[in-house]
């Protein structure tokens, strides 16, 4: 969506920050979905393998159990419904790589410049080593982390062009959910991009 404002209102945007973001070689060069994925996640509750239930900042105690508990009644009556919308975003989101990719946002060759110039980019990436990142699985999933670990940091990297003055932040035991886990690296990062604008 991001990546969509900036195809389409590229003079109103003075800095961006990506927080471990998709973009279009996922689809791309990637492949999606990965084969090795489901077979990992089966069973697992989303929450507690990504260290959000013990570590998020979000809601106080009290308020985060009765948000739980009001997910765990909903769960069931929601689960033939979120299937059926999964298929159905999983097929837009296949699509969408290669969209992005004819913008040639990324492409150099069609410009003598980055597309945004100086104004700062910050690319935040999340630390797939970590071991909240697992669920308690590590040696189910080397070969996730060895392709697809390597894959995406390539491609995040990548968003590093949109900017001549681009910063890159690999977070620290952090799983996808860097918001909820680690919010202040966000903060950080927006602190970067203001401190950074120029007058252009």
């Amino acid at each position: 969506m991001a990546r969509e404002f900036l195809h389409l209102r590229p003079n109103d945007i003075s800095g961006m920050i990506f927080v471990d973001v998709d973009q279009e070689l996922n689809t791309v060069e990637g492949l999606w979905p990965a084969p090795y994925v489901d077979s990992v996640v089966d069973g697992l509750d989303v929450f507690d393998v990504l260290g959000i239930t013990s570590g998020h900042r979000l809601l106080a105690d009290d308020e985060w159990r009765e948000l739980m508990s009001v997910k765990k009644r909903e769960k069931e009556d929601e689960e033939k419904e979120h299937a059926r919308v999964v298929v159905a975003e999983a097929a837009r989101y296949i699509e969408s790589g290669s969209v992005l990719t004819l913008k040639k946002q990324l492409d150099r060759s069609q410009r003598n410049a980055p597309l945004l110039g100086d104004r700062p980019v910050s690319v935040l990436k999340e630390d797939a080593e970590s071991s909240e990142c697992h669920g308690g699985r590590e040696k189910e999933i080397p070969k996730m982390i060895e392709t697809y670990d390597t894959l995406d940091e390539k491609w995040q990297r990548g968003l590093l062009g949109l900017s001549s003055k681009s910063k890159w932040v690999c977070t620290e035991k952090s799983g996808h959910n860097i918001h909820s886990t680690k919010p202040e690296l966000i903060v950080q990062e927006l602190k970067w991009v203001l401190e950074n604008l120029n007058e252009w």
